[in-house]
């Protein structure tokens, strides 16, 4: 709003002046023979306003010394009054403070030109207000103007802020649907296919492994496809979310090593400690990074020695997966880099404000350590 008369400066400089001027010329009921001195003084004191905001010192000299003769020679119109200050309140807008006392000052010049022709008048006192309205008006409008454009600003700031982490979040859930959708299908088609390859082999030759391998892949498909229903719900709505029951957690992960054993691993578990608390974001994460490693450690180590241990303490839960894959074994680079599903679990460890680590063991083999602090997910 205050902004407009910026952006349509000139044109409404130059109607005011002209309007200003109309009205001053209009007020003439003297002789006819004063009228052209009279016409140009009023032109003196009122049109240069067209040209105010580009020259604001001139147009004030120019329109103050015009008011000042008028104010001695004839009655001064009110236009013309009305124009001088206009001229003070556009110098002391836009120039120091210093100059701005200066242009008040030299306002004063025209009531004390008609104290001089007058003597003491009340309306010269009126006269004197209106100079230190303008002023006045010359500080606390510019002031307004700028606390205006900084609330602009401001608003905008925030909606572009509120927008950002708005598409942050948006990207934060992909991200973690994505890690969900990679947990609990990839593993699954893991064990599979590694499990469908033995049962190939040995189909023929040794029919109690194929038969165990079979059993493996429908123990796999089976928690696949409860895990994905469970995933779908939570998606739908909250009042789907209890139909499949929780997330798995720390209790789980006994029955999935032993899924574990059924795929072919020489899987060992060690769980101590209780959790202090109900942290299911948590849970969730120490289920899913030992079911990564373990899945890991069947598709680039085979049917090996692995050892888990999880340790709920006061204040993290800690993991530890380690694999005795022979020294040299040929594997892909599983650092945190290297695979999309240890990726996945580096952004998992750190979104609960834990930490995650993967290499491959100096005595061979491979391990996976995180630690997972309670009461800090998102943060």
């Amino acid at each position: 709003m205050l902004d407009w008369g910026e952006r349509h400066g000139r044109a409404i400089d130059v109607g005011v002046a002209c309007g200003l001027f109309a009205l001053s010329a209009a007020r003439w009921d003297a002789p006819a023979a004063g009228f052209p001195h009279h016409a140009a003084l009023a032109a003196l004191a009122t049109l240069p306003l067209a040209v105010r905001r580009r020259h604001p010192w001139p147009v004030l000299l120019v329109v103050l010394a015009a008011s000042v003769v008028m104010q001695l020679l004839f009655p001064l119109p009110l236009a013309a009054w009305l124009a001088g200050l206009v001229a003070v309140y556009t110098v002391v807008s836009r120039v120091s403070s210093g100059q701005g006392v200066a242009a008040g000052v030299a306002a004063l010049a025209v009531p004390a030109a008609g104290l001089v022709r007058y003597g003491p008048r009340e309306w010269l006192v009126v006269q004197l207000l209106a100079v230190l309205s303008a002023w006045g008006l010359g500080w606390i409008l510019p002031g307004l103007r700028r606390l205006n454009r900084e609330l602009i600003e401001h608003e905008w700031l925030v909606r572009e802020a509120a927008e950002q982490r708005a598409l942050m979040a948006v990207v934060r859930e992909r991200t973690r649907l994505a890690g969900e959708i990679h947990d609990v299908v990839g593993h699954a088609m893991s064990i599979v296919v590694l499990r469908a390859g033995v049962a190939r082999e040995v189909f023929d030759r040794d029919p109690e492994e194929a038969r165990t391998a079979l059993g493996a892949i429908e123990e796999a498909a089976r928690v696949a496809v409860t895990d994905l229903r469970r995933l779908l719900d939570v998606l739908s709505g909250p009042e789907h979310r209890e139909e499949y029951g929780p997330q798995p957690g720390l209790a789980d992960i006994p029955r999935l090593v032993e899924r574990m054993r059924m795929a072919g691993l020489d899987a060992e578990l060690s769980m101590t400690g209780t959790p202090p608390v109900d942290d299911r974001t948590v849970e969730l994460a120490a289920y899913r990074i030992c079911e990564e490693a373990l899945v890991n450690t069947l598709k680039h180590a085979g049917r090996t020695s692995v050892r888990v241990v999880v340790d709920a303490g006061a204040d993290k839960v800690r993991i530890r997966v380690t694999d005795e894959g022979p020294r040299g074994h040929a594997r892909p680079d599983r650092g945190l880099r290297g695979g999309r599903g240890l990726r996945f679990l580096g952004e998992r460890a750190a979104f609960v404000g834990g930490s995650l680590t993967a290499k491959p063991r100096p005595e061979g083999g491979f391990e996976v350590r995180a630690a997972l602090p309670y009461g800090r997910a998102g943060g």
